[in-house]
């Protein structure tokens, strides 16, 4: 006799036939898409998403979707017909769709400055010494820009970077760089004339003995001339004038 039911488990009716030639497997269609700021790939039976993203399976298939971010991306989960990060087990108990999200990883760049100078460095978000630290994605190319203030020069990058040109840092992990600024020096150099004798002092200055001296950029220097007995302290020429203390 026929069986009771079909093949999909239909219960066939009084009288049916037993062609089971008659019947179709029951098959389903499952699809998967990919969304997010990252990428990545999606395989299974059947599957490799992006490229392959949709496949037919007989009814109640189990299938297990594994998803596989890319590098400098991040799988952050499943939805539609799974959720969480584990492996996708769909039944294919009627047609279903999932989707897998990939996400950019970021990462941080941390500005510093350094020496006894002053100045800027600029860059996409970067503005130090006010702003000095930003997040970007995943191989982000990060050009940064050193400007020494007046009075000082910058001597070099240390860090993510060399050299004292432009820096370009590639955001392929957490980055640190430090731009150096060294203030300018400069001589001051005393001289004596006159018939007269005389001593000029000032921070490192006792002339006629030791008349030249370096300073950094913006120092204010105080000489004072004393004339030795028998003779008169008659003005300053030069940088001053007057006959009171030269700054």
């Amino acid at each position: 006799g026929c069986p009771s039911t079909d093949q999909r488990g239909v219960t066939r009716p009084q009288g049916g036939q037993c062609d089971i030639g008659a019947y179709e497997l029951v098959e389903y269609t499952l699809t998967v898409n990919t969304a997010g700021t990252g990428s990545g790939t999606v395989t299974a039976t059947g599957i490799n998403c992006p490229g392959d993203c949709s496949e037919p399976y007989v009814a109640d298939t189990s299938v297990t979707l594994t998803a596989t971010p890319t590098t400098g991306s991040t799988f952050t989960g499943w939805s539609g017909a799974c959720t969480g990060t584990d492996p996708c087990v769909v039944s294919m108990t009627a047609a279903q769709s999932v989707t897998a999200t990939f996400t950019l990883q970021t990462f941080a760049l941390t500005v510093n400055t350094a020496g006894n100078g002053g100045g800027a460095v600029t860059g996409t978000g970067i503005s130090c010494p006010v702003d000095c630290s930003e997040t970007y994605d995943y191989n982000t190319s990060v050009t940064l820009t050193a400007t020494a203030s007046t009075g000082s020069t910058f001597t070099g990058w240390s860090g993510a970077c060399t050299g004292t040109g432009s820096c370009v840092v590639p955001m392929t992990a957490a980055q640190s760089v430090t731009a150096t600024f060294t203030l300018q020096t400069f001589a001051l150099t005393v001289s004596t004339a006159g018939n007269g004798s005389g001593a000029v002092t000032g921070t490192g200055i006792s002339c006629p003995v030791d008349c030249t001296e370096t300073y950094d950029y913006n120092t204010s220097v105080t000489l004072t001339a004393t004339p030795t007995t028998g003779s008169t302290f008659t003005g300053w020429s030069g940088a001053c004038t007057g006959t009171g203390s030269c700054v």
